[in-house]
């Protein structure tokens, strides 16, 4: 997608941006947040020519908004998003993502396993839970009850990661009490200084998430989850992708449906100096679906923002580092992963069961994907690969 140039002269500082969105939003139900949890390729249309901090500083002021946020996070948050996501008329939800991810993640796992190798499974964003046990879940489908358990008990290492503690600590109560019984099952909250903080280099073998990788701004996540896999680590993500934050004139339709005044919609397009026509043109270099995408994510935004008001003590903030599915991949190839399904089913051994590494929950759209990628290796892997 063409994202048009800001034509900011002078440009804005990170904390005037903020500051000044936290309070042209504050009587919407929802903050934006920092400006600095946008898709780093992103911020030049948000702060023009000041748009040049190093990626330590921004990843530390977006790992500080969002670790506040989470951390006020839980249940009742969980529970509002999923409403919001049924009354913006979409069918099709995180459960549905975690589905897809665990199908492709068991497919991929049962091929790699040569009847020895301990595997180390890691759920990034894991949130309460639900990734994982979907995951265990379908290996019991697709093994058998009794073989599925045995599986799970003698080969798999689960490590679950993610910022609030409060929903690690949910998620581990609730999996420790059910029938699975993982060789061991270790959780890890993660924050600045490391998204995988407690995981040494070359230690996973499969890494699982789901509707978490859009809250990760910097392109540095995915070098680090290269660096603590296995050499024939395979990483399977399912999340949502869309351009509704790439500019700021794409959020005015928001506003105006949180009945935002015009005086207050008129300020916000002075200070981003945005102009007659801007959302129009911009609308123009997307295709159709984009649009529609684009569109619904508005309309799940202002159903959240309803739902929030029920949550006392709550806190939710909109901006994420949602971006396109050809800009994720581009990114994945970047940071070492291989895409391309020709080449992963001829090296290796986890692909050759699967006709496609990619699916789309919605058809003709790709708003809620799943992919499973790996480690561009060295040399084929199709042969085994010893147990660490």
């Amino acid at each position: 997608m063409v994202i048009a140039e800001s034509r900011l002269i002078e440009g804005r500082s990170v904390e005037e941006a903020d500051d000044f969105l936290a309070r042209i939003t504050e009587d919407i139900g929802i903050g934006a947040g920092s400006v600095c949890r946008i898709a780093r390729q992103y911020l030049h249309n948000w702060l023009g020519g000041t748009a040049n901090l190093d990626d330590r500083t921004m990843d530390s002021i977006c790992e500080e908004s969002q670790t506040t946020e989470w951390k006020n996070g839980g249940r009742g948050l969980d529970i509002a998003i999923r409403n919001a996501i049924k009354e913006a008329g979409l069918e099709k939800g995180n459960e549905e993502l975690n589905a897809m991810v665990a199908e492709m993640a068991v497919s991929i796992l049962i091929s790699m396993h040569d009847g020895k190798r301990v595997l180390d499974v890691c759920d990034i964003g894991a949130g309460t839970g639900e990734t994982t046990k979907a995951f265990l879940n379908k290996i019991v489908e697709v093994m058998g009850e009794g073989k599925g358990r045995a599986f799970i008990s003698r080969f798999l290492r689960l490590h679950l990661v993610d910022p609030s503690m409060h929903r690690l600590c949910f998620a581990y109560d609730s999996i420790k009490s059910s029938e699975w019984q993982p060789e061991s099952f270790i959780i890890e909250p993660s924050g600045i200084g490391g998204y995988l903080p407690g995981l040494p280099d070359g230690k996973l073998d499969i890494v699982i998430t789901s509707a978490a990788l859009h809250h990760m701004p910097s392109d540095s996540y995915l070098k680090e989850i290269n660096r603590k896999m296995a050499p024939d680590g395979v990483l399977v993500v399912g999340d949502w992708y869309h351009t509704a934050f790439s500019h700021p004139a794409m959020i005015m339709p928001l506003l105006s449906a949180r009945c935002y005044p015009e005086n207050e919609i008129a300020y916000y397009k002075r200070f981003f100096d945005i102009r007659e026509g801007d959302l129009e043109r911009m609308g123009k270099q997307q295709t159709q679906s984009e649009r529609e995408d684009n569109a619904a994510v508005l309309r799940f935004l202002a159903a959240l923002a309803d739902g929030m008001r029920q949550i006392p003590g709550a806190d939710f903030h909109f901006f994420e580092a949602t971006e396109s599915f050809w800009e994720r991949k581009g990114k994945m190839a970047a940071a070492g992963f291989e895409s391309d399904m020709d080449e992963l089913r001829q090296k290796h051994r986890g692909f050759v069961r699967l006709t496609s590494n990619t699916r789309k929950a919605y058809p003709g759209h790709d708003l809620a994907n799943v992919i499973a990628v790996s480690k561009i290796p060295n040399q084929a892997l199709k042969g085994q690969i010893p147990g660490k």
